[in-house]
């Protein structure tokens, strides 16, 4: 039986979640696109502003949500080694405007049949979720390779210096205005690793086989089917550039995850003074966010016989507070 239902009317003494924009893709049955190399800002799922989804990459929707009810599939190209699939939007419309504090949730769903990994290294990075802030509008979108961009990746990733766990990170960072080709590899960085101790906190349900398949992911190794996990992640930019207050966490499952939330660890590509041009509220707040992104080589056996390279997602959604893990949209 999954563990999320869909019940209306349930009372809570959590106060009603202020919502900037969600989504379940109930209006979009049918959807789908696919080969878009640069941003496509036309075929786009009800809500949102952009797309990108290289080479044989795709974005689907299709009835294999809760219930039956509609979700979003996205799949990455085999053939690429850093493909990107995407989903963009702009919360404010607004270049100078934005908000503080996110709270951004929603549902997903591996395959029965999937593997990520070779089997050795560390997993390498997905990104998950993009937030930006003085974001142009109207579009194109510029994201970081700009001389005003403060910026934050969320990526999901294993090392197996960490044992049995598939969890994230994010990177909290700026172009200084000499990288702007870099984007968020080649500026200043402060990194928030959420972690207790020497083991992050694993997505419940996603095991790592490190006995017979050291480094995989593997849910076909797995007795028991995958099912839908609820995740929320917040983030709360700093006062200032030095205060160290931002936040960053996450629930699974509507279970706060291990601390820090804090920053722990800063590094700097361009020998910049600690923390300047970091995000910070004195740089207006988040207006753009990204739903997934690109990865790096973890969609190479996407293509064998019996695997499964895909993830299924639902019920998204952005607010200024927590959101929960009953919300639906």
């Amino acid at each position: 039986m999954s563990m999320i239902t869909r019940s209306r009317g349930r009372k809570s003494l959590r106060s009603k979640p202020n919502i900037i924009f969600s989504t379940n893709f109930s209006n979009d049955t049918g959807y789908s696109a696919s080969g878009y190399g640069s941003l496509e800002y036309t075929n786009v799922p009800t809500g949102f502003d952009a797309i990108r989804c290289q080479g044989a990459s795709s974005l689907e929707v299709l009835p294999v949500g809760i219930n039956g009810s509609n979700a979003l599939r996205i799949s990455y190209d085999p053939a690429l080694g850093q493909p990107t699939c995407a989903l963009l939007k702009h919360l404010t419309q607004n270049t100078n405007t934005g908000f503080n504090e996110l709270f951004v949730r929603f549902r997903v769903k591996l395959p029965n049949a999937f593997k990520w990994g070779d089997g050795t290294s560390p997993i390498d990075y997905w990104k998950w979720m993009r937030l930006a802030q003085n974001e142009v509008w109207p579009s194109p979108f510029v994201g970081e390779n700009r001389a005003d961009s403060f910026y934050v990746v969320t990526t999901c990733g294993w090392n197996p210096a960490y044992n049995e766990w598939c969890g994230f990170s994010s990177a909290w960072g700026a172009n200084a205005g000499d990288n702007l080709t870099s984007g968020s590899a080649g500026g200043y960085h402060c990194v928030v690793y959420h972690e207790s101790g020497s083991r992050p906190p694993a997505i419940p349900g996603w095991t790592i086989d490190k006995t017979t398949n050291v480094g995989f992911l593997q849910t076909y190794t797995d007795s028991q089917a995958q099912d839908w996990v609820t995740v929320e992640f917040r983030y709360r930019l700093a006062t200032s550039e030095t205060a160290q207050n931002g936040i960053f966490h996450a629930h699974y499952n509507n279970v706060k995850q291990n601390e820090p939330d804090r920053f722990v660890t800063a590094y700097n590509t361009l020998g910049l003074p600690a923390f300047t041009g970091a995000p910070t509220a004195n740089h207006n707040g988040f207006n753009i966010i990204g739903l997934y992104d690109n990865m790096a080589t973890l969609n190479v056996d996407w293509d064998e016989i019996g695997v499964d390279g895909y993830i299924d997602v639902n019920d998204f959604a952005v607010a200024t507070n927590r959101i929960g893990h009953e919300y639906n949209p």
